[in-house]
């Protein structure tokens, strides 16, 4: 058993693990870092010049490599979890809808207007198992102020598609929020339930790729 810490970029990993097998070897990797950055990792799987996310990262995981003939991405195998503080979007109109459905979730008013410039952070954690080139989400929690959203889904670091699913809870009521939530999430608010003082609670579906993601009512 053998012991690394990797500096790169402004991220720091501890990793400890070992490699066995006669002839073809396994590398197997216990991870961990709380002072990394979610777009130096990144940078490592994705193929856009610029990640489409920024923030704060902490993680552990274990990480498996087994010895066959697949390319990278194919053959490594992870279970871990991770959460991200003060997350941004790096493309400015997945900010500006994030921006208005905070507000509008928030019952307030003129949503386009004050999102022209703004920029909106978010926290976003889960726990993540990736094989086969897939990444499975469960127990997924992305919070934007004034919104919860749950859920889990699945996304594939090789071509950047994304398919998560779960339900959005805002902090002001349907009526209060309805103004600009249509023209947010691009299709109409039904169906949706509303639980007795939490405001409405919405199922909602992201889909498309990392750099382009659509946000949808189920």
């Amino acid at each position: 058993m053998r012991s690394a810490d990797a500096h790169f970029l402004r991220t720091r990993v501890v990793a400890q693990g070992s490699i066995a097998g006669q002839g073809s070897k396994t590398l197997s990797l216990d991870i961990y870092s709380r002072q990394a950055r979610v777009e130096d990792l990144l940078r490592l799987f994705v193929k856009a010049g610029q990640p489409p996310l920024d923030g704060a990262l902490q993680m552990h995981a274990h990480v498996t490599l087994p010895p066959k003939d697949e390319p990278f991405l194919k053959r490594v195998q992870l279970v871990g979890s991770f959460a991200i503080n003060g997350a941004e979007f790096t493309k400015r109109a997945t900010e500006e809808k994030l921006c208005e459905l905070s507000i509008r979730a928030r019952g307030e008013k003129n949503a386009k207007a004050g999102c022209a410039s703004k920029s909106i952070s978010a926290e976003f954690k889960s726990d993540v198992a990736l094989e086969g080139g897939v990444a499975t989400l469960s127990g997924a929690r992305f919070v934007l102020p004034g919104a919860v959203a749950r859920g889990g889904g699945t996304f594939s670091p090789m071509d950047e598609a994304i398919d998560l699913h779960g339900k959005l809870a805002m902090r002001a009521s349907l009526s209060k929020a309805a103004g600009g939530l249509k023209s947010v999430l691009l299709v109409p608010l039904d169906p949706f339930f509303k639980k007795d003082g939490a405001g409405a609670v919405l199922p909602v579906h992201v889909k498309g790729t990392y750099s382009h993601p659509i946000f949808s009512v189920r």
